[in-house]
């Protein structure tokens, strides 16, 4: 499914063991399993209604499965009441369905492209009739790739709103039943009417939501996807509205003022389900009001919300041990539903379960039997009750008999009455609003007096844009200075969506808030607004308070009006500070978004911001030369600071005439072969500091080119005479994680550090490189024609004693030969013997060796067998797995990241992948085959796209930067990346120890 994207999943589970007794939920809870095979299978979403029937979305086609007419929703039902279901009904056949939520005979089912509304309409538990609601709600990566990142479950807010989460694929032109239509790049969170009107965007900056929680409040929460080693991970975010913006990918870097901050960072991960619960009355203790996340590699979790001004601080716990879940729903009883998909990608009907876990405060009835046949006064009753599904529930029936005196009056009177429950005062709110349109308002601005519903009496005024016709921004701009942040956020957003400039004044005050969600939200309203004018006025002040929220918004709108005004207040300033501030917007106005082609970013886009493309528009050319006039009276530590801005924005520090120093300049360097000698430089320098000078050099190593190894080979050999400690630290990594990819490559190594035709340079650089040019000849990674190369340089290199040592050191078995050939000579006689000598004693130390055994034999060994962590250490560098892999977040993002493998999975299935790789291949890894217009056909899997440019890694570990404008062609394969036999070499003990280091990572 769409946010089961980590890159941890290359370890997956399957449902083996995926039996009740092994799940666990907290005391009070009783586990059954509710469904599973035949019944239902690849459970990838759960509904349920009041009454207690469960919907599963049913997906056998895995997350990136093509196949069509194999997915379905089937109604289950439990008649006896054992936490067993034993009817199954097929509802309706629904392709990749994502999200669903019914209520009264409707079933609204999100399953890309569309959203739809199926109808039962004589409530046998099947679909008689269906509506599109939203057509176009994906892109074509939805049919090229699968249904894996886009778009996905939803919640329904007590205001009538479905909430979508939409994962970054994004959607192009998405088109409701009113015609209004959107296209969004990359994720964020949709909203529109349950018809299928008033399509608008609620919040951007998102990567692979699956699904939105909404409480009884109207707070939205999700659970995002880790992005898998390039520095997002999986976050706990409050969704606040207002077309906040959350970071992703152009933000969460290098611009953080420029985002709302996540709540919670849990590290590694994969986000799906999420879910608030609100039904004190059928749930024990803290378990009826309580936020629930799901993450699909590791397990269900509940949240305590402390507030925190606007939002909240959360606490984590775990609540159900169960891991591969989906989605999570509750009936109106006191049960709640667990859908558990299985693991694998591909097509697979013989997976999932669906558990209940049902409270022991549960109740056999809410109230909401024959709801359509209450009186008015009945209605009116249980809307006070204390439960969300109930008020739901109500709330659909009050609004499908239409507008009543009495009914109006009961809900007016539930709100005003301060000693009834806020969350029944909340939804009567919004029950009016919903009933009673533009009509609700008198009384709405009247009950905002109260400082307790005030905020939702805000919130319901300007909550449609399609009902602001007798709305006064007065009414907002009143409860400016209130002491509550969650009214002041209310009126930050509510002026945007009135929409009127007046306004203004009020909202740049709002920019300077002590609360960051509401100065935020403030500044995303004036851009909406487009109150150029007013902020360029603010920014001309002398001691202006809202000086920075003016710029910040003058510089989210691409206008010529903007830059001229800039350009013509910046000679007038005299403070070097507003100077400095000024440029920088100009800077990030330099260049604004390239329109979007409609093509995906993957899984690793740039994350480097502001743009995820920028491009120079009508205004970029206005302002160089007022920047560079300005520049001439700077001093030079307010120049270095001009230049971190330049650099910030990805644009040419020659363009302003200004210097870099090599502190600043290295982190935006790009990893291309002219950076090569100034990387090498820094390193190299001994006027630098030590700590600059490393960074050079991973940098090197991120950048893999014949001259960058040639590079890190002179750095070693000048370290190792200068800094022993440091040397012996990155020597091991050096010569273990740096594949050769071609003679040629072999050819000027060995000229230049080890020699030729029988000529050995002594020099301290020679060991490393022999060490180099062995571990790549017995690597499986390295193909056949630099292997031929290799077996050259040794054969040149055979009358070479250190070349023997150096084989003894690294124990390579394959070259047994070549060391028996060498004992025959006087030369090299001393040395060779030693190196026999070190690999017999490797032979026989370790048992049986893992090419000896059949798969089923390792395996049982394997998971009985004690290894030892550091043995597994130094084997997950010499075994090349380092190539490909990273284990913590401060090494480069390469393929999969198993820095949590230890949290995430089994000994079993560790031991599998490794001995099996082709068995699952974890999203955004998959091999890719890319033909070019000049004919090379090339394979490996992308790393990520950056600035018109494709970075391909093949499978010996080489990376490669193609220009996207020249590729032809890009398919994919379900061959994995990692060869087979990595493990061969290996005695079981060594493999074992490999997996107890594996065991080991907890790094999120």
């Amino acid at each position: 499914m769409k946010n089961i994207c980590s890159a941890l999943v290359l370890l997956l589970m399957t449902t083996a063991s995926l039996i009740a007794g092994k799940s666990k939920a907290p005391e009070g809870f009783t586990v059954t399993t509710y469904a599973g095979v035949p019944n239902i299978n690849s459970a990838v979403c759960v509904t349920a209604t009041p009454d207690g029937r469960v919907f599963v979305g049913v997906d056998p086609t895995g997350s990136l499965g093509k196949q069509q007419n194999e997915g379905s929703i089937v109604c289950c039902i439990d008649k006896d009441g054992d936490g067993v279901a034993d009817e199954f009904t097929k509802f309706a056949d629904v392709d990749h369905a994502r999200g669903m939520y019914y209520n009264d005979g409707a079933l609204w089912v999100m399953h890309p492209p569309t959203l739809s509304v199926f109808y039962d309409r004589d409530g046998d538990n099947v679909a008689d009739d269906s509506k599109v609601l939203i057509e176009n709600f994906s892109t074509d990566m939805n049919i090229k790739r699968g249904a894996d990142h886009t778009t996905n479950g939803f919640g329904v807010g007590i205001d009538g709103w479905l909430y979508i989460a939409v994962g970054d694929f994004g959607f192009i032109d998405a088109k409701g039943t009113d015609g209004t239509q959107f296209t969004l790049h990359g994720g964020g969170i949709l909203r529109v009417r349950p018809d299928g009107t008033e399509m608008e965007m609620y919040v951007r900056g998102t990567r692979n939501i699956y699904d939105v929680a909404i409480d009884p409040f109207l707070n939205a929460f999700t659970r995002e996807n880790t992005d898998d080693g390039g520095g997002w991970n999986v976050r706990l975010n409050h969704m606040v509205g207002g077309n906040a913006h959350y970071g992703y990918p152009v933000y969460y870097n290098n611009f953080k003022e420029d985002m709302i901050p996540t709540m919670k960072d849990y590290g590694g991960g994969s986000g799906v389900g999420a879910l608030f619960v609100y039904e004190p009355e059928t749930y024990h203790g803290k378990y009826g009001n309580m936020l629930y996340t799901l993450d699909w590699g590791r397990q269900v979790f509940s949240h305590d919300l402390t507030p925190n001004g606007a939002t909240f601080n959360p606490e984590q716990s775990l609540f159900f041990n169960e891991r591969v879940t989906s989605d999570m729903a509750v009936d109106g009883k006191g049960s709640m539903f667990v859908s558990v998909f299985g693991g694998g990608f591909g097509f697979n009907k013989n997976r999932g379960i669906v558990y209940q876990l049902k409270s022991k405060s549960a109740k056999d009835s809410v109230g909401l039997e024959n709801l359509d046949k209450k009186s008015k006064s009945d209605l009116i009753t249980l809307m006070r009750k204390d439960s969300h599904t109930v008020q739901q529930s109500v709330q659909k029936e009050i609004l499908k008999r239409g507008s009543d005196k009495k009914i109006v009056s009961g809900l007016e009177g539930i709100v005003k009455d301060s000693n009834e429950k806020l969350a029944s005062r909340v939804a009567a709110i919004f029950t009016l609003k919903q009933l009673l349109g533009e009509k609700s308002h008198k009384f709405l601005e009247k009950i905002a007096n109260e400082s307790k519903v005030r905020e939702f009496a805000l919130k319901a005024l300007a909550d449609r844009k399609t009902q602001l016709g007798n709305v006064s921004e007065n009414v907002f701009i009143k409860y400016v200075n209130d002491t509550d942040p969650r009214v002041r956020l209310q009126v930050s957003i509510g002026l945007g969506r009135i929409g009127n400039k007046s306004a203004s004044q009020t909202l740049l005050k709002l920019t300077a808030d002590s609360e960051y969600v509401v100065a935020h939200t403030a500044v995303k309203s004036l851009v909406a607004l487009g109150a150029i004018d007013e902020c360029l006025t603010e920014v001309s002040l002398p001691n202006s308070k809202y000086y920075a929220g003016a710029l910040k918004v003058l510089y989210g709108i691409h206008d010529v009006k903007v830059v001229n005004g800039l350009v013509d207040l910046l000679p007038k300033v005299e403070s070097p500070e507003i100077s400095q501030s000024i440029i920088a917007a100009l800077l990030r106005l330099y260049n604004q978004e390239k329109p979007w082609d409609y093509v995906w970013w993957q899984t690793r886009p740039n994350n480097r911001g502001p743009y995820f493309e920028g491009v120079k528009w009508q205004g970029s050319d206005l302002m160089v030369n007022a920047i560079k006039a300005k520049l001439k009276g700077f001093s030079g530590e307010q120049k270095i600071k001009v230049a971190l801005g330049i650099l910030k924005n990805r644009l040419k520090p020659e363009l302003f005439d200004v210097k870099v120093p090599a502190n600043l300049m290295i982190n935006y360097l790009p990893k291309i072969e002219t950076s090569v000698a100034s990387f090498e430089e820094i390193a190299l320098s001994k006027t630098e500091s030590l700590e600059l000078r490393l960074k050079a050099f991973k940098l090197l190593q991120e950048t893999k080119i014949n001259s960058s190894v040639l590079a890190q080979l002179k750095i070693l050999g000048d370290w190792k005479s200068e800094n022993e400690q440091v040397f012996k630290d990155l020597e091991e990594e050096f010569v273990y994680s740096t594949p050769i990819p071609n003679k040629h490559l072999v050819q000027k190594i060995s000229w230049a550090f080890v020699g030729k035709k029988k000529k050995l340079i002594n020099n301290v650089c020679t060991p490393i490189a022999l060490k180099l040019l062995l571990n790549n000849y017995q690597s499986v990674l390295t193909n056949d024609h630099t292997k031929a190369a290799l077996t050259r340089a040794f054969k040149d290199a055979a009358d070479s004693p250190i070349v023997y040592e150096m084989i003894a050191e690294l124990k390579i078995e394959s070259l047994r030969d070549y060391v028996l050939a060498a004992t025959k000579k006087v030369k090299t006689k001393a040395s060779a013997k030693k190196a026999l000598a070190s690999l017999d004693a490797a032979k026989n130390s370790g048992g049986k060796m893992v090419m000896e055994l059949a798969y089923e034999d390792v395996l049982e060994q394997v998971l009985k067998e004690k290894g030892d962590v550091a043995i597994g250490e130094k084997l997950f560098i010499r075994q090349s797995c380092i190539v490909c892999h990273s284990v913590n977040m401060s090494q480069p993002a390469k393929g999969p990241y198993l820095g949590t493998a230890g949290k995430q999975f089994s000994r079993k299935y560790m031991a599998e992948a490794i001995l099996k790789p082709n068995k699952e291949i974890s999203q955004g890894f998959q091999t890719v085959t890319i033909t070019m217009n000049d004919k090379r056909v090339l394979t490996g899997f992308v790393i990520k796209e950056v600035d018109g440019e494709v970075e391909l890694r093949d499978m010996t570990g080489v990376s490669q930067v193609l220009p996207e404008h020249d590729i032809v062609k890009r398919e994919s394969s379900p061959v994995s990346m990692m060869p087979p036999g990595l493990a061969a070499g290996l005695t079981v003990n060594e493999l074992a120890s490999l997996l107890d280091y594996l065991q080991s990572l907890n790094n999120y």
